[in-house]
């Protein structure tokens, strides 16, 4: 039986920001890799990022035929979520609510980057939705594989991306199917990376560094950083300053080391509600005129969606009413 073993993981911010402002996430376990690069102009992606890694790690089966499916349970997670966040934010009067409100009423999505990795048998299945790369490098014969980019100037502003409704799922996954036996696995490394560093690695290697080696003598977080730092500065050709993650790993038949690592909520990330700020007024003041709407089945729309909200929002109460055994009656993202 064939195993991943971990060399490192890890990610960083842009720089001057520290990592609670990081949208990309990551996770591993077992035979299970996964990371997202949420995109920083759509509608909370940290929290959109942060579910599809979990979701994959808990449910890895995600192929050509059942992504929309696959999708479907943390589209409504990601949206029970936001929907507390505003509710919580507008009961606080926290200025930020208004705009947010808007947003959610105008079913704007959280859209993110995706790559899947499962080892199965004797095989590694890559689910790739976007330009986060994985890299297959042959150390003795220094010969690449690239999914799903394979040239730095391939990469953009906008690339392909899951979104959290349905409505903007536009862009079908790619999956790959690696062949474990076509390799000499002692000599062959793996390396998964989001956009800036993705492409920063295709470009030293068009240019005949040795990139990979320089990548793979990465062992802890301070060694990531300084390395990137240095690469942030280049003369050559500077690595984007955007969130950044990198996992590289081999494959042998022991278990060395992949130790489980999932992404966690930080203390920042949440706030304490007492029960007096649990009033939600009067949750949709905002008032849309029918001539707002370009036309009825937008209008439709809008109310079944508005409708859902309110369930969600009803459904919070309820649930933090409850919860009886803790001092403050919900623990919610903000």
């Amino acid at each position: 039986m064939l195993h991943i073993n971990s060399i490192f993981l890890g990610r960083i911010p842009k720089d001057k920001e520290n990592l609670n402002d990081c949208q990309d996430f990551l996770a591993a376990k077992a035979n299970y890799l996964a990371i997202a690069d949420g995109s920083s102009q759509s509608f909370y992606p940290t929290i959109w990022a942060k579910l599809l890694v979990r979701h994959f790690i808990d449910l890895p089966n995600l192929n050509e035929d059942n992504w929309q499916d696959w999708l479907a349970p943390i589209q409504e997670e990601w949206l029970s979520e936001v929907t507390s966040r505003v509710e919580i934010a507008k009961s606080k009067k926290k200025p930020v609510w208004i705009t947010n409100q808007n947003r959610l009423l105008r079913r704007e999505a959280a859209t993110s980057t995706f790559v899947g990795l499962k080892l199965t048998g004797k095989k590694l299945y890559l689910s790739i939705v976007g330009d986060s790369c994985v890299f297959v490098w042959q150390k003795e014969k220094n010969r690449l594989e690239a999914f799903n980019r394979q040239s730095s100037q391939e990469f953009d502003d906008r690339p392909e991306y899951f979104g959290s409704y349905s409505k903007d799922n536009n862009f079908q996954p790619q999956f790959f199917e690696i062949e474990l036996d076509n390799f000499e696995l002692k000599n062959t490394f793996f390396l998964v990376a989001t956009d800036a560093l993705a492409e920063w690695v295709l470009k030293n290697w068009e240019l005949g560094d040795e990139v990979f080696s320089y990548l793979l003598n990465i062992q802890s977080q301070g060694d990531f950083e300084n390395k990137m730092s240095l690469a942030r500065d280049s003369s050559q050709f500077k690595l984007k300053n955007d969130d950044t993650t990198l996992i590289t790993f081999q494959i042998s038949k022991n278990r060395i080391n992949i130790p489980d690592y999932l992404p966690q909520d930080s203390v920042d990330d949440f706030e304490q509600v007492e029960e007096a700020e649990q009033v939600v007024p009067d949750y949709f003041g905002i008032k849309k005129d029918k001539n707002d709407y370009f036309n009825d089945q937008q209008r439709e729309k809008d109310i079944k969606h508005q409708e859902k909200i309110n369930q969600l929002v009803n459904r919070n109460r309820k649930i933090a009413k409850s919860n009886q055994k803790y001092s403050v009656k919900s623990s919610v993202f903000l």
